[in-house]
C-alpha cells in the first residue's frame, strides 16, 4: 500500500513538471532590452516570458519624474523590486500621499494578486523589475 502511495505521488509530481511552462536559459545584457513608450510617459521593456501567456515573466518598467501611478491591480501575484531612484509606494484604492512609502534603490515588495496599489515618481526618475506569473493584465481600482 505505501509503495503504491509514493508511486503515485511520484507520478503526480512527474505529470505536474511535464506541464509546467520553464524558463529558457537567458543573459540580457540591459542595452539590448526593447523599450515602449506609453502616452504616460512610461516605458516598459519585457525582460523575460510573456506577461500576457502562462508562466513566469519579468518586467522592467522606467517612471519619468513626477509620475503617479493612480490605484490598480493585477490578477496574478507580483513581486518587485526598485532597481534605481527614490519610488514611493503604497496599498489602497484611493491615491493617498499619507499612506505612501519612501522606499529606495534594492527595496523590495509585493504586490497580492487583487490588491490595488499605487506609486509616485516624486522625485527623480525611476526603475522597477516586476517578476510575475501571466497571464497577467492592470486594472484600474474600483472607487
Amino acid at each position: 500500500m505505501l509503495c503504491g502511495v509514493a508511486s503515485y505521488l511520484l507520478t503526480a509530481a512527474l505529470a505536474a513538471q511535464a506541464v509546467a511552462p520553464s524558463l529558457p536559459r537567458l543573459l540580457l545584457q540591459p542595452e539590448v532590452l526593447v523599450w515602449n513608450t506609453a502616452p504616460n510617459g512610461i516605458q516598459t521593456a519585457v525582460v523575460a516570458g510573456d506577461p500576457a501567456k502562462p508562466g513566469t515573466y519579468v518586467t522592467r518598467m522606467r517612471f519619468p519624474k513626477g509620475t503617479r501611478i493612480q490605484p490598480h491591480l493585477h490578477p496574478d501575484d507580483r513581486v518587485a523590486v526598485l532597481l534605481s531612484g527614490t519610488f514611493y509606494f503604497g496599498y489602497g484604492e484611493m491615491f493617498d500621499e499619507a499612506a505612501l512609502t519612501k522606499i529606495v534603490a534594492g527595496t523590495t515588495w509585493t504586490e497580492p494578486s487583487r490588491t490595488a496599489h499605487f506609486g509616485w515618481a516624486r522625485d527623480e526618475d525611476v526603475i522597477v523589475q516586476v517578476v510575475g506569473t501571466g497571464p497577467s493584465a492592470t486594472m484600474p481600482a474600483k472607487r
